[in-house]
């Protein structure tokens, strides 16, 4: 029964739904046993049965418990209830730096180098312990009842080991947000993708808007080969040191970048120091609405990421990361359309579509992609693995090879008629002779 119905989860009673993304729900909530406010984040129950995604919850609670940070949001339990994973975590009173900007909204440069320093503080601190968090977006940038910032959803973050991730293959995260490395989907990324996605939240702090945006694609080309444009030359009032700033935190070779974010924020704090009364509004709506649009025309057709790993399985993990159902339906659908026997896909699909609405169709048809869903359109030229590669060329190989032999029996077949043509009348004659 879902938690809203009953009003009461464990010890936990309901007092507000907070909002909703593709795999989990999070409540203001009362622990009963204390009286403490807390903010408590649920599975969906269509993935209760998913033992990864209880992993991941697990996961995420241990890397922030380790962590033990004042500028990261703690964790104080996680665990099932009624099968299903929970987190409960501290209760940050103004939601997320996102939500602030929710409409457009004005922002001081002081705040903003108040607020980037308590988030730089958490990455080195994260960093220090081998933690890559690898989705830091406003999203994920939390207030509390001050207003200070803290960061949030370690979700996708991953351990490393000198300084190098234990998996491979992930192009998980935000486009808009996301490091060249992480764009071309690396099989091992370090610190530094944080570094340029921290960059990112600061340039639009400092603008008001995203530097990269358009359709999907073009964000993604962007972010592997365009530089940003320059602040100072979209607003007078901003230094010009401000410009070589950003330029390195947004440095597409990683070893070209700050190598801490402290480093990084303080050169930033340094030529904002006579602009520190500076006031911006940030509008993220027409921000995310042009990176949203799926025109696709400002795409180069000759750009290729160096390693394209999107695959279904990559889609798959996107759906569990989607912030609606929606949404993760789009991911799902363009899993299944490269892969429709895709078994954690069909399923997925099937527990949010329902099995009613299924009926009609097999789960294992790759379906028709709504040409409305914000989702990177694949091409696949541009994102087909090697593996695929290799095994088109052997079913192309085999298929030669049976054409070939289909030939040369009929060479044969005809030859060896010919040849039976032309010894009939002697075997004729010979049998004539016989028999006179």
């Amino acid at each position: 029964m879902d938690a809203t119905k009953k009003r009461q989860f464990g010890p936990y009673q309901i007092v507000q739904n907070l909002g909703a993304g593709g795999v989990a729900k999070v409540y203001k909530a009362i622990d009963e046993r204390d009286g403490q406010i807390i903010a408590l984040k649920v599975l969906h129950t269509t993935f209760a049965e998913d033992s990864d995604m209880g992993q991941r919850f697990k996961k995420e609670a241990e890397i922030v418990k380790a962590l033990n940070h004042p500028c990261i949001v703690p964790i104080y339990d996680y665990g099932l209830q009624r099968g299903r994973p929970y987190v409960v975590m501290k209760f940050m009173a103004k939601g997320s730096l996102a939500g602030r900007f929710d409409t457009p909204t004005e922002i001081t440069s002081q705040e903003v180098v108040r607020l980037l320093r308590r988030i730089a503080s958490a990455l080195d601190h994260a960093h220090r312990r081998g933690v890559v968090h690898r989705d830091i977006k406003l999203e994920n940038i939390l207030l509390d009842e001050r207003g200070e910032a803290a960061l949030s959803d370690f979700g996708l973050a991953r351990v490393t080991d000198g300084n190098r991730l234990t998996v491979s293959g992930d192009i998980i995260g935000t486009p808009a947000y996301m490091s060249p490395e992480q764009t071309r989907g690396k099989k091992s990324l370090d610190f530094r993708t944080d570094l340029y996605s921290l960059a990112i939240v600061a340039y639009l702090l400092t603008v008001g808007r995203l530097p990269f945006t358009g359709s999907l694609l073009s964000v993604l080309n962007q972010q592997v080969n365009s530089p940003p444009p320059l602040p100072s030359q979209l607003f007078d009032d901003l230094p010009t040191a401000l410009d070589a700033v950003m330029l390195r935190g947004l440095a597409k070779n990683p070893q070209d970048r700050y190598q801490s974010a402290d480093a990084f924020i303080e050169a930033y704090a340094k030529v904002m120091t006579d602009h520190v009364s500076r006031r911006i509004v940030v509008d993220l709506q027409s921000s995310h609405q042009s990176t949203t649009e799926q025109d696709g025309a400002d795409v180069p057709a000759f750009w290729e990421p160096e390693k394209p790993t999107l695959t279904a399985d990559d889609l798959v993990e996107a759906a569990k990361d989607a912030r609606n159902d929606e949404e993760a339906l789009g991911y799902l659908r363009q899993a299944l359309e490269m892969n429709p026997w895709h078994d954690q896909a069909n399923r997925m699909r099937l527990k949010l579509e329902g099995a009613s609405s299924l009926a009609k169709t097999s789960a294992k048809i790759a379906p028709v992609i709504a040409s409305t869903q914000p989702l990177p359109e694949l091409k696949r030229n541009i994102w087909m693995t090697d593996a695929q590669r290799e095994r088109i060329s052997r079913r192309k190989t085999r298929r030669r090879i049976g054409i070939m032999s289909v030939i040369v029996l009929s060479i044969a077949c005809s030859a060896l008629t010919f040849s039976l043509v032309g010894i009939v009348p002697g075997v004729i004659g010979l049998m004539t002779q016989l028999l006179g």
